[in-house]
């Protein structure tokens, strides 16, 4: 993903560490579950990006 974006890959791991933050998860794996466990989240959440 960061060679196709042109993006550092620290963007990346701040980026995704911020959403992980607002969705109130402990972790990557966390928020993965709360992702896969609600619909309007995981078919919502890549369109906004």
């Amino acid at each position: 993903m960061v060679h196709e974006l042109f993006i550092s890959s620290t963007t990346v791991r701040n980026q995704i560490n911020n959403i992980i933050r607002k969705f109130g998860c402990k972790n990557r794996t966390h928020l993965a579950i709360i992702i896969s466990k609600n619909s309007h989240y995981s078919s919502n959440l890549f369109h906004s990006v």
